[in-house]
C-alpha cells in the first residue's frame, strides 16, 4: 500500500523550522562573519606595527639637532664607507677612531637608504626602539605574563637623559643588545643569543 509523502515526513521541530526559515547554521553565521573580520584582523596587527614605528621614528627625528659630536664623527665614518668603502674619516685614509664598528656599519647601510647619515641614525634609533618594544613584551611573557613590566621598562629607557643625549651613538644599540641576549636566554634560544 503506497504511503502518503506528508505522513512520512518527521515532524517539525522548532529547530528545524529556524533552520528551514535561516538555511544558515549558527556555525555557518559564525564562519561567515569570523570570514568577514579575518582580513580586518590580519591587517589591524601590521597596521599598529607600522604605526608604533612610525611614531617612535618621529620620535627620534625630533632629537635630531641634539646629536653630540662623538656621533658626528660616526656620521663621518659612516659616510666615508658608504661612498668609498673606506674605514675612516676621509676616502682613500684608513684609520680606527670610530667607538662602534656595527654602529658605523648599520648608518652606513641606512644612508644608502635615506641618501644621509644623519636620517640614517634616527631611522636606526627608531627601528632600535621598536625592536627594544618587542623584545621587552617577549620578556615580560617570561616574567609575570603582564605587558606593564615592559610598557614601564621601554619609557624609562626611552625617555632616560642619558640614553636620549647619545642618540646616533651605540648606547642605544647595545642596550638592544643586551635584552635580546636575556630574552634568549629566557626562551632558551643559546644559539641565537651567542650571535
Amino acid at each position: 500500500m503506497p504511503t502518503d509523502p506528508a505522513t512520512s515526513r518527521p515532524p517539525v521541530t522548532s529547530a528545524t523550522a529556524v533552520d528551514e526559515a535561516h538555511p544558515m547554521s549558527e556555525a555557518a553565521v559564525a564562519s561567515s562573519s569570523s570570514a568577514r573580520t579575518g582580513p580586518r584582523h590580519h591587517l589591524q596587527r601590521p597596521l599598529v606595527r607600522a604605526g608604533v614605528i612610525t611614531a617612535l621614528v618621529i620620535y627620534a627625528w625630533s632629537f635630531r639637532h641634539t646629536f653630540v659630536d662623538d656621533a658626528y664623527i660616526q656620521f663621518q665614518y659612516a659616510r666615508t664607507l658608504a661612498a668609498s668603502g673606506t674605514w675612516g674619516f676621509y676616502a682613500g685614509h684608513p684609520a680606527n677612531t670610530a667607538t662602534s664598528p656595527l654602529n658605523v656599519v648599520l648608518i652606513a647601510a641606512g644612508s644608502l637608504l635615506t641618501g644621509s647619515a644623519v636620517g640614517a641614525a634616527v631611522l636606526l634609533t627608531g627601528v632600535e626602539l621598536a625592536v627594544l618594544l618587542w623584545l621587552l613584551l617577549r620578556l615580560s611573557r617570561h616574567l609575570d605574563g603582564n605587558a606593564f613590566f615592559a610598557l614601564f621598562a621601554f619609557c624609562a629607557i626611552a625617555t632616560n637623559l642619558l640614553i636620549v643625549s647619545t642618540f646616533g651613538l651605540e648606547s642605544l644599540l647595545y642596550v638592544v643588545l643586551l635584552v635580546a641576549a636575556v630574552t634568549m636566554m629566557l626562551e632558551q634560544r643559546r644559539t641565537l643569543m651567542m650571535l
